[in-house]
């Protein structure tokens, strides 16, 4: 079937929508693994950041190794920078995230010390609704018994 050049890549967006809402019916891991690992490559992304940040750094003063400095230090990150990706999309379904929030923590992968940040950010939304969902239990559990005493009144 011929498409118009202008449709192909929104044809294409439209089918990388449907996989990733199809992948999102997947879940690999369970939450506290996927949040854990995610954790885990987030903090060695940013070690990554600061090894590369120091082989420059050893390569402008001239110190001793200054010629092979940023060649090692930017294979190291390199490799880290491509683990943070690759557990980020094996691990999004099993966090729940939205294409939305896999887009920003994407995009917070790229600048230094981003995936840091991000991943402040997503404890804290991870505390709040958990302490929100622990709170509306709570209630519910006070109302329910609160109903269970009328009940047996009458």
């Amino acid at each position: 079937m011929w498409r118009p050049y202008t449709s192909v890549p929104l044809y294409n967006s439209y089918m990388a929508m449907k996989r990733f809402t199809e992948l999102q019916n997947t879940r690999p891991f369970t939450e506290s693994e996927a949040w854990w690992l995610y954790r885990a490559v987030a903090l060695g992304e940013a070690f990554g950041w600061t090894i590369l940040i120091t082989g420059i750094a050893i390569r402008h003063y001239k110190l001793p190794g200054h010629t092979f400095a940023v060649a090692i230090a930017g294979q190291i990150h390199g490799m880290l920078f491509l683990a943070y990706f690759g557990i980020l999309l094996a691990v999004c379904t099993s966090l729940r995230w939205s294409w939305r929030q896999l887009l920003v923590a994407v995009m917070a992968g790229v600048p230094p010390y981003g995936s840091i940040i991000f991943e402040q950010w997503a404890s804290h939304a991870r505390k709040t609704a958990a302490s929100r969902e622990h709170f509306y239990s709570i209630v519910w559990a006070v109302l329910r018994n609160k109903y269970m005493e009328l009940g047996s009144r009458t």
